[in-house]
């Protein structure tokens, strides 16, 4: 019985893995369908899921990130108060995410990103807007701390006998994709505007980097579906 149900998850996973790669090959000059395709993928592996609370609260994390990235790509524009709030925000994420490994080099880049800004509006430099990246660099790294508290928040507030589980020990880890990603962009831009070199290696390769992570977040989460799905049948 335990060999069958291993050779099953493998099935699953080629079987997914499969899938993600017709659809990767069938977006793969447009990102943008790619990210609504990923959001209603969540969005209904949720409801599908939705009698497991854990896994259900741990993919609303996901679908959380992902809309507020939706959200703030269509309506921020490159001015100096965007750049304020984008650079708070990830000040503040910073703070709240205390026990995070990551906030040791992001309070570094954060302080240097902010020091340059302001040499620049000094200058009148036509500046890169780095503030969005921070924005994102915010919301993974907030995805990554409610990963790390989510069961005990059901706990405390909706009475739910949760554990950590290892889809969120999976997902946390995938946000450090993101996050190293963003991190050598920022840095790229630095060197590229404060010194006289012109690297464009991160540059150049953002979008498709972008679009491959998506592609992982997309196979985890229908991975996870059609796992919940066999260990359902197999209570029932």
């Amino acid at each position: 019985m335990i060999l069958f149900r291993d050779d099953f998850e493998r099935y699953i996973l080629v079987i997914v893995a499969a899938l993600v790669s017709i659809l990767g090959a069938a977006f793969a000059d447009n990102g943008p369908i790619l990210d609504k395709l990923l959001i209603a993928c969540i969005i209904l592996s949720i409801l599908f899921c939705r009698k497991n609370k854990d896994t259900a609260t741990s993919l609303a994390i996901v679908l959380l990130g992902q809309l507020l990235y939706e959200l703030f790509k269509t309506i921020y524009i490159q001015t100096h108060i965007w750049s304020i709030s984008f650079y708070l925000f990830g000040a503040i994420s910073i703070v709240v995410c205390s026990v995070d490994r990551w906030r040791y080099p992001l309070k570094g880049l954060i302080i240097v990103c902010i020091t340059a800004h302001l040499f620049w509006v000094y200058q009148d430099y036509n500046s890169p807007f780095i503030a969005w990246h921070w924005f994102v660099i915010s919301i993974n790294l907030i995805q990554r701390q409610l990963f790390l508290i989510r069961f005990s928040i059901l706990i405390k507030y909706l009475n739910y006998d949760s554990n950590p589980t290892k889809l969120d020990f999976i997902l946390r880890s995938y946000y450090s994709l993101p996050l190293i990603i963003e991190f050598a962009n920022i840095c790229e831009y630095l060197i590229r505007h404060l010194t006289h070199y012109n690297p464009l290696v991160i540059y150049s390769l953002y979008a498709q980097v972008h679009y491959i992570s998506l592609l992982i977040l997309l196979f985890v989460t229908i991975a996870t579906t059609i796992k919940q799905s066999r260990d359902q049948k197999l209570i029932a």
